[in-house]
């Protein structure tokens, strides 16, 4: 497991796409992905990153920097799919 962030503890097959690649939709926390034909959700914390896992949704993850900022979540990101092993689930 990697740390992905001060919050999050997982393991993520990493996409070559930048979260401002994706188009944005009426849901703010999540884009949509024309290449792949997904949504992709932003992962504030753990359970977050945990559903994904087990609904097989794409993620993305705030790059934290700096904890004090309260736009953390607009990025840099981390785009990508929880994997099976993260978490210790196969």
């Amino acid at each position: 497991m990697i740390i992905l962030d001060y919050a999050i503890v997982g393991t993520i097959q990493q996409c070559s796409k930048k979260w401002s690649d994706l188009c944005p939709t009426n849901d703010e926390p999540i884009r949509f992905c024309a290449t792949c034909a997904e949504s992709v959700h932003l992962v504030h914390n753990q359970d977050d990153f945990d559903n994904a896992l087990t609904t097989k949704v794409c993620v993305t993850i705030a790059n934290k920097t700096n904890l004090d900022d309260e736009d953390w979540w607009k990025g840099p990101h981390i785009v990508g799919r929880p994997s099976a092993n993260a978490r210790g689930v196969n």
